[in-house]
Protein backbone atom coordinates (compact mmCIF):
# COMPACT_ATOMS: atom_id res chain seq x y z
CA UNK A 1 0.00 0.00 0.00
CA UNK A 2 1.16 3.50 -0.80
CA UNK A 3 1.12 5.46 2.50
CA UNK A 4 -0.75 8.35 0.84
CA UNK A 5 -3.74 5.99 0.49
CA UNK A 6 -4.06 6.03 4.29
CA UNK A 7 -6.22 8.94 5.43
CA UNK A 8 -5.40 9.98 8.99
CA UNK A 9 -8.01 12.09 10.78
CA UNK A 10 -6.91 14.02 13.84
CA UNK A 11 -8.42 16.85 15.84
CA UNK A 12 -7.04 19.76 17.84
CA UNK A 13 -8.80 21.81 20.49
CA UNK A 14 -6.86 23.70 23.13
CA UNK A 15 -9.43 25.43 25.31
CA UNK A 16 -6.92 25.84 28.16
CA UNK A 17 -4.33 27.31 25.76
CA UNK A 18 -1.48 25.08 26.85
CA UNK A 19 1.67 25.79 24.83
CA UNK A 20 2.75 22.16 25.06
CA UNK A 21 -0.35 21.06 23.13
CA UNK A 22 0.51 23.39 20.26
CA UNK A 23 4.13 22.15 20.22
CA UNK A 24 2.93 18.53 20.15
CA UNK A 25 0.48 19.33 17.36
CA UNK A 26 3.18 20.84 15.15
CA UNK A 27 5.46 17.88 15.83
CA UNK A 28 2.58 15.50 14.99
CA UNK A 29 1.88 17.28 11.68
CA UNK A 30 5.53 16.93 10.67
CA UNK A 31 5.52 13.27 11.73
CA UNK A 32 2.48 12.56 9.55
CA UNK A 33 3.99 14.44 6.58
CA UNK A 34 7.24 12.46 6.85
CA UNK A 35 5.18 9.26 7.07
CA UNK A 36 3.58 10.12 3.73
CA UNK A 37 -0.03 9.70 4.84
CA UNK A 38 -2.87 12.02 3.88
CA UNK A 39 -3.66 14.07 7.00
CA UNK A 40 -7.07 15.59 7.64
CA UNK A 41 -6.91 17.88 10.66
CA UNK A 42 -9.89 19.54 12.32
CA UNK A 43 -9.04 22.51 14.56
CA UNK A 44 -11.66 23.83 16.98
CA UNK A 45 -11.61 27.11 18.91
CA UNK A 46 -14.09 28.56 21.38
CA UNK A 47 -15.89 31.77 20.46
CA UNK A 48 -13.82 34.45 18.79
CA UNK A 49 -10.41 33.11 19.78
CA UNK A 50 -7.77 33.01 17.09
CA UNK A 51 -7.05 29.73 15.39
CA UNK A 52 -3.61 28.33 16.20
CA UNK A 53 -2.91 27.15 12.67
CA UNK A 54 -2.60 29.41 9.65
CA UNK A 55 -3.97 27.64 6.55
CA UNK A 56 -1.40 29.50 4.43
CA UNK A 57 1.57 28.27 6.49
CA UNK A 58 3.96 26.35 4.18
CA UNK A 59 4.55 23.90 7.05
CA UNK A 60 0.98 22.69 6.48
CA UNK A 61 1.59 21.73 2.85
CA UNK A 62 -0.56 18.74 1.98
CA UNK A 63 -2.61 18.92 5.18
CA UNK A 64 -6.36 19.01 4.69
CA UNK A 65 -7.22 21.59 7.39
CA UNK A 66 -10.73 22.39 8.57
CA UNK A 67 -11.25 25.11 11.19
CA UNK A 68 -14.43 25.29 13.26
CA UNK A 69 -15.68 27.74 15.88
CA UNK A 70 -17.87 26.69 18.76
CA UNK A 71 -18.84 27.58 22.30
CA UNK A 72 -19.11 25.85 25.66
CA UNK A 73 -22.29 24.07 24.58
CA UNK A 74 -20.12 21.86 22.38
CA UNK A 75 -17.70 20.81 25.14
CA UNK A 76 -19.36 17.46 25.83
CA UNK A 77 -18.36 14.91 23.21
CA UNK A 78 -16.37 17.60 21.37
CA UNK A 79 -13.55 15.31 20.29
CA UNK A 80 -15.94 12.69 18.92
CA UNK A 81 -17.92 15.32 17.03
CA UNK A 82 -14.77 16.75 15.48
CA UNK A 83 -13.62 13.29 14.44
CA UNK A 84 -16.98 12.63 12.78
CA UNK A 85 -16.68 15.99 11.00
CA UNK A 86 -13.21 15.12 9.71
CA UNK A 87 -14.27 11.66 8.54
CA UNK A 88 -17.26 13.18 6.74
CA UNK A 89 -14.87 15.43 4.78
CA UNK A 90 -12.76 12.60 3.38
CA UNK A 91 -12.79 12.23 -0.40
CA UNK A 92 -15.31 9.68 -1.69
CA UNK A 93 -12.53 7.41 -2.94
CA UNK A 94 -10.81 7.19 0.47
CA UNK A 95 -10.16 3.51 1.16
CA UNK A 96 -8.08 3.36 4.35
CA UNK A 97 -8.74 5.37 7.52
CA UNK A 98 -6.99 5.84 10.84
CA UNK A 99 -8.09 8.17 13.62
CA UNK A 100 -5.00 9.17 15.60
CA UNK A 101 -4.64 11.56 18.53
CA UNK A 102 -2.33 14.48 17.77
CA UNK A 103 0.05 13.47 20.56
CA UNK A 104 0.77 9.96 19.26
CA UNK A 105 4.10 9.30 17.56
CA UNK A 106 5.27 6.07 15.96
CA UNK A 107 8.89 5.01 16.31
CA UNK A 108 9.15 4.05 12.66
CA UNK A 109 8.47 6.65 9.97
CA UNK A 110 7.37 3.85 7.64
CA UNK A 111 4.65 2.72 10.06
CA UNK A 112 1.93 3.32 7.46
CA UNK A 113 3.32 0.62 5.19
CA UNK A 114 4.88 -1.66 7.81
Amino acid sequence: MNPSQLHVVSVFSNNRRWRSRERLLRKFITHMQVSGVTLTLVEHVMGERDFVLDPHDPALAGVRLFQIRGDSRQENWLKEGLIRYGVSRLPPDAKYLAVIDADVFFQRHDWAIA
